[in-house]
């Protein structure tokens, strides 16, 4: 349901409806997803380029653990012209992708 507000661009409603599964007990590791992706869909929605660039380091992005956050951080950069920040991303998705690539083999 919060990402259905969110895509509404009911991002207070989507906040709140994580706020309840919070207090149902739903899985912190899901909480955390459906803020981090209501978080970055509502910057991006207004236009906040350089608030997602500078929130590049934070939970949501660091080691893909949002790929919607990393996402939108992307287009962050290219819509700024960041194209340093917009590299080592793709770099840095090609060696993870790689490397889960390698481990299959291996498995």
């Amino acid at each position: 349901m919060a990402i259905l507000k969110s895509y509404a661009g009911d991002f207070e409603g989507a906040y709140r409806v994580i706020e309840r599964g919070r207090a149902e007990e739903i899985p912190e590791e899901i909480a955390f997803e459906m803020e981090c992706r209501t978080h970055f869909a509502e910057l991006a929605q207004r236009g906040e380029w350089r608030q997602v660039l500078d929130e590049r380091g934070s939970e949501c992005v660091k080691g893909f653990k949002n790929s919607f956050a990393t996402i939108i951080t992307h287009r962050g950069a290219c819509r700024t012209g960041d194209w340093t920040t917009a590299r080592a991303l793709e770099d840095e998705f090609s060696a993870r992708s790689i490397e889960k690539q390698l481990q299959k083999m291996i498995n």
